[in-house]
């Protein structure tokens, strides 16, 4: 299996364990969406960990930022609005929400709201997470975006629809979306991406050790540095062209592969070449380009 083949099938392991957790927290009893719910209530948590080296978000429906963190503590801001039929309705259903009690896990500290009396479609839930490099952070959603400014550790996002926009400052990032687009950008030492229906974007501003990325239907665009040393690997499905900007040697250009697949193999800038680059779209483009 190639570098390539083997991000892939990892990414949508990912996804598949959070469409499976996301039925799960669905399971209470909803009521149809057509009901209207003007009347809002909101409902705020913090807590802050330094005993567990991962924590796990997990947002069914609303937003998640990664911060950087100075220290050894993570701390996690919660903001959880409820919507309702009746004012009344929704200060009850705001007062029965709860954070979930903590795993019997020394590794995993969870970061999930549950509803006693909403509807997980009526809760819309912003997480916001600063914590240290040395604090995974690993975000599990199903309806949820994903924003990061600055964080330096290792980061893994899984969500079945949403964004994820990521300006790092270190570390790494894996990152699987059904139906949303990923843009990335920043210092990283690497990063390992997966969008079925979504575009990929990747601006590298310095050297890193890897940059997987693959796309069923969404476009495929990789900025790298005027002066990086690389070397680049991709697939293509389609009859479409793959296009560069960028002086790449190829050793590879197209040939058909028995699998239906078009190969390419090249080398950017002299050896030593520390940056493997590794691409993959069934039916989308894939563009290198320098950066602007």
């Amino acid at each position: 299996m190639t570098y390539a083949a083997g991000a892939m099938t990892r990414n949508r392991r990912l996804r598949s364990r959070t469409v499976a957790m996301a039925l799960a927290w669905t399971s209470c009893s909803a009521p149809p969406l057509a009901i209207p719910r003007p009347f809002r209530a909101e409902r705020t948590f913090a807590l802050a960990t330094a005993d567990h080296p991962t924590i796990e978000v997990r947002v069914t429906n609303g937003a998640v930022t990664v911060a950087d963190s100075v220290g050894g503590t993570a701390l996690c801001a919660i903001t959880a609005t409820v919507r309702a039929g009746s004012e009344a309705q929704a200060a009850r259903d705001a007062a029965a929400l709860a954070l979930a009690a903590d795993l019997d896990d020394a590794e995993t500290k969870v970061v999930q709201v549950l509803c006693a009396s909403a509807a997980l479609d009526s809760v819309h839930v912003a997480v916001t997470v600063q914590a240290p490099p040395g604090i995974a952070v690993r975000v599990l959603g199903r309806n949820a975006s994903v924003d990061t400014r600055g964080y330096r550790g290792a980061l893994t996002v899984d969500t079945t629809a949403g964004d994820v926009e990521a300006e790092l400052a270190g570390g790494t990032l894996t990152a699987s979306t059904g139906n949303g687009a990923i843009r990335v950008g920043g210092r990283f030492a690497g990063v390992d991406l997966c969008s079925d229906a979504g575009s990929i974007r990747i601006a590298a501003a310095a050297p890193a050790t890897h940059i997987v990325a693959s796309t069923i239907s969404g476009d495929l665009t990789v900025e790298l540095p005027h002066d990086v040393r690389s070397c680049i690997a991709a697939r293509l499905r389609t009859g479409r062209p793959l296009a560069t900007e960028l002086p790449i040697a190829w050793s590879v250009d197209g040939r058909d592969a028995s699998d239906g697949w078009r190969q390419f193999q090249g080398a950017l800038g002299a050896a030593p070449r520390d940056l493997q680059v590794t691409l993959s779209s069934e039916h989308g483009t894939i563009t290198l380009r320098p950066d602007s």
